[in-house]
Protein backbone atom coordinates (compact mmCIF):
# COMPACT_ATOMS: atom_id res chain seq x y z
CA UNK A 1 0.00 0.00 0.00
CA UNK A 2 1.40 3.37 -0.95
CA UNK A 3 0.14 6.89 -0.45
CA UNK A 4 -0.39 9.67 -2.86
CA UNK A 5 -1.10 13.07 -1.42
CA UNK A 6 -4.84 12.45 -1.12
CA UNK A 7 -5.29 8.67 -1.12
CA UNK A 8 -3.98 5.24 -0.33
CA UNK A 9 -3.20 3.15 -3.41
CA UNK A 10 -2.55 -0.51 -3.99
CA UNK A 11 -1.20 -1.51 -7.39
CA UNK A 12 -1.84 -5.13 -8.36
CA UNK A 13 -1.17 -7.05 -11.54
CA UNK A 14 -3.82 -9.30 -12.99
CA UNK A 15 -2.94 -11.26 -16.10
CA UNK A 16 -0.17 -8.78 -16.83
CA UNK A 17 -2.41 -5.71 -16.46
CA UNK A 18 -1.88 -3.10 -13.77
CA UNK A 19 -4.92 -2.59 -11.55
CA UNK A 20 -4.82 0.26 -9.03
CA UNK A 21 -7.16 0.26 -6.06
CA UNK A 22 -7.67 3.71 -4.60
CA UNK A 23 -8.98 4.65 -1.18
CA UNK A 24 -9.42 8.41 -0.96
CA UNK A 25 -8.26 9.93 2.31
CA UNK A 26 -10.31 13.06 1.77
CA UNK A 27 -13.79 13.61 3.07
CA UNK A 28 -16.20 11.67 0.86
CA UNK A 29 -17.62 14.83 -0.68
CA UNK A 30 -14.11 15.77 -1.90
CA UNK A 31 -13.14 12.35 -3.27
CA UNK A 32 -12.95 13.73 -6.80
CA UNK A 33 -9.70 15.45 -5.86
CA UNK A 34 -8.14 12.09 -4.91
CA UNK A 35 -9.45 10.39 -8.06
CA UNK A 36 -8.11 13.14 -10.32
CA UNK A 37 -4.72 13.09 -8.57
CA UNK A 38 -4.41 9.29 -8.86
CA UNK A 39 -5.44 9.31 -12.53
CA UNK A 40 -2.68 11.81 -13.25
CA UNK A 41 -0.13 9.83 -11.21
CA UNK A 42 -0.91 6.54 -12.95
CA UNK A 43 -1.54 8.14 -16.37
CA UNK A 44 -5.02 6.61 -16.48
CA UNK A 45 -7.77 7.60 -18.88
CA UNK A 46 -11.48 7.77 -18.04
CA UNK A 47 -12.26 4.50 -19.87
CA UNK A 48 -9.96 2.79 -17.37
CA UNK A 49 -11.71 4.27 -14.32
CA UNK A 50 -14.29 2.31 -12.33
CA UNK A 51 -15.76 4.02 -9.28
CA UNK A 52 -17.24 1.63 -6.70
CA UNK A 53 -19.57 3.19 -4.17
CA UNK A 54 -22.54 2.59 -1.89
CA UNK A 55 -25.96 3.60 -3.14
CA UNK A 56 -28.81 4.42 -0.79
CA UNK A 57 -31.27 4.16 -3.71
CA UNK A 58 -30.62 0.46 -4.35
CA UNK A 59 -31.88 -2.35 -2.12
CA UNK A 60 -29.32 -3.96 0.15
CA UNK A 61 -27.22 -6.44 -1.80
CA UNK A 62 -28.09 -5.27 -5.33
CA UNK A 63 -25.39 -4.31 -7.84
CA UNK A 64 -25.69 -1.91 -10.77
CA UNK A 65 -22.95 -1.29 -13.30
CA UNK A 66 -23.27 1.76 -15.55
CA UNK A 67 -21.02 3.42 -18.12
CA UNK A 68 -22.23 6.92 -17.36
CA UNK A 69 -24.80 8.86 -15.38
CA UNK A 70 -25.41 11.52 -12.83
CA UNK A 71 -24.54 11.58 -9.17
CA UNK A 72 -28.02 10.68 -7.93
CA UNK A 73 -27.51 12.86 -4.86
CA UNK A 74 -24.30 11.05 -3.84
CA UNK A 75 -21.87 13.79 -2.81
CA UNK A 76 -18.78 11.70 -3.53
CA UNK A 77 -19.97 11.14 -7.09
CA UNK A 78 -20.78 14.84 -7.43
CA UNK A 79 -17.17 15.58 -6.50
CA UNK A 80 -15.75 13.04 -8.96
CA UNK A 81 -17.98 14.28 -11.80
CA UNK A 82 -17.03 17.88 -11.00
CA UNK A 83 -13.29 17.18 -10.85
CA UNK A 84 -13.27 15.10 -14.03
CA UNK A 85 -15.68 17.41 -15.85
CA UNK A 86 -17.75 14.50 -17.17
CA UNK A 87 -20.27 11.82 -16.23
CA UNK A 88 -18.68 9.42 -18.75
CA UNK A 89 -16.94 6.79 -16.61
CA UNK A 90 -17.82 3.36 -15.28
CA UNK A 91 -19.40 3.04 -11.88
CA UNK A 92 -20.36 0.01 -9.83
CA UNK A 93 -23.10 0.86 -7.36
CA UNK A 94 -23.53 -1.32 -4.27
CA UNK A 95 -27.03 -1.21 -2.77
CA UNK A 96 -27.20 -0.44 0.93
CA UNK A 97 -30.87 0.50 1.42
CA UNK A 98 -32.98 -1.45 3.87
CA UNK A 99 -36.44 0.06 4.14
CA UNK A 100 -37.01 -1.48 7.57
CA UNK A 101 -33.94 0.30 8.99
CA UNK A 102 -33.99 3.65 7.21
CA UNK A 103 -34.04 6.72 9.35
CA UNK A 104 -32.50 10.08 8.54
CA UNK A 105 -30.37 9.52 5.43
CA UNK A 106 -27.08 10.84 6.86
CA UNK A 107 -27.40 8.74 9.99
CA UNK A 108 -28.27 5.68 7.92
CA UNK A 109 -25.36 5.86 5.47
CA UNK A 110 -22.84 6.52 8.25
CA UNK A 111 -24.05 3.65 10.44
CA UNK A 112 -22.62 0.14 10.37
CA UNK A 113 -24.64 -2.67 8.87
CA UNK A 114 -26.69 -4.63 11.41
CA UNK A 115 -25.34 -8.11 12.20
CA UNK A 116 -28.37 -9.68 10.50
CA UNK A 117 -27.29 -8.14 7.17
CA UNK A 118 -23.78 -9.61 7.37
CA UNK A 119 -24.35 -12.49 4.94
CA UNK A 120 -26.05 -10.23 2.38
CA UNK A 121 -23.22 -7.69 2.60
CA UNK A 122 -20.55 -10.40 2.22
CA UNK A 123 -22.34 -11.82 -0.83
CA UNK A 124 -22.70 -8.35 -2.36
CA UNK A 125 -18.99 -7.61 -1.89
CA UNK A 126 -18.04 -10.98 -3.38
CA UNK A 127 -20.33 -10.36 -6.37
CA UNK A 128 -18.87 -6.86 -6.73
CA UNK A 129 -15.36 -8.28 -6.87
CA UNK A 130 -16.43 -10.82 -9.48
CA UNK A 131 -18.05 -8.02 -11.50
CA UNK A 132 -14.80 -6.02 -11.42
CA UNK A 133 -12.83 -9.07 -12.59
CA UNK A 134 -15.39 -9.56 -15.35
CA UNK A 135 -14.91 -5.94 -16.44
CA UNK A 136 -11.21 -6.64 -16.96
CA UNK A 137 -11.81 -9.94 -18.73
CA UNK A 138 -15.00 -9.31 -20.72
CA UNK A 139 -15.54 -5.55 -20.87
CA UNK A 140 -18.49 -3.41 -19.78
CA UNK A 141 -21.26 -4.62 -22.12
CA UNK A 142 -20.90 -8.31 -21.29
CA UNK A 143 -20.38 -7.60 -17.59
CA UNK A 144 -23.52 -5.45 -17.44
CA UNK A 145 -25.52 -8.27 -19.01
CA UNK A 146 -24.22 -10.67 -16.34
CA UNK A 147 -24.51 -8.51 -13.21
CA UNK A 148 -27.30 -5.94 -13.69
Amino acid sequence: MSRTGLSQCLELYREGESVVLLKPQTFMNRSGLAVREAMMRFAADRPQLVVVYDDFHLPLGKLRLRERGGAGGHHGMESIIGCLGTEEFLRLRLGIADEALQSETTDFVLATFPAAAGDVVKEMLNNGLQALESLIDLGPAKTMSLYN
